[in-house]
């Protein structure tokens, strides 16, 4: 397992290339308004990742004081970590805060667009996609997802939905023996 200290590592990339990710599964389901099914194949068989713009790098920076706050709020102990399937070692997601005893998740977004969708008690379907992988990662039925404008919180709890279960659970495995495949055929 890697630990909060070697996220955004080398190391931890190249585990992200082997593994479908909860960044990925959005691509993979197509709610991603950003990539493609394309996309995702060029990033998982030559490392060729998304551009990572300022709003991305400044949404980054603020999830440490976003988890700190979140912490201070539920008075519990959470830590980024990454984690994969029990069973299923190619499903991994790097999570933004894991409970002591492994039982909680906190899925965090920064930023203004994030923080007033949440202020109407909106999480984006593109994160709820997220949120379902991690789920199933973990094998935790609920999460909170926390939308954070640098002062304040909002806290969205959010169930697992068993329908967007079984869609991701076919297309993630279906995309990852396209992905292994193509990887054989590659070298």
């Amino acid at each position: 397992m890697i630990t909060s200290k070697e996220l955004a590592t080398a190391k931890w990339k190249e585990e992200r290339l082997k593994c479908i990710t909860a960044t990925d599964c959005s691509i993979i389901v197509g709610a991603n308004p950003y990539q493609t099914l394309n996309d995702l194949m060029r990033n998982k068989l030559y490392g060729i990742e998304q551009e990572v713009t300022e709003r991305m790098k400044k949404g980054l920076e603020m999830e440490a004081s976003a988890l700190e706050a979140y912490m201070c709020h539920t008075a519990r102990i959470f830590t980024p970590k990454w984690v994969r399937h029990k069973e299923r070692t190619w499903m991994a997601a790097t999570l933004d805060g894991l409970s002591l005893d492994e039982r909680d998740i906190v899925e965090i977004k920064c930023g203004k667009s994030a923080y007033y969708a949440a202020k109407k008690g909106e999480i984006p379907v593109y994160y709820q996609w997220q949120m379902e992988h991690q789920m199933c990662v973990v094998g935790v039925g609920a999460m909170n997802y926390v939308a954070y404008d640098g002062n304040n919180l909002i806290i969205l709890p959010y169930e697992s939905n068993e329908i967007m279960q079984e869609i991701l659970w076919e297309k993630e495995e279906k995309f990852y023996k396209l992905m292994t495949t193509m990887q054989e055929l590659d070298r």
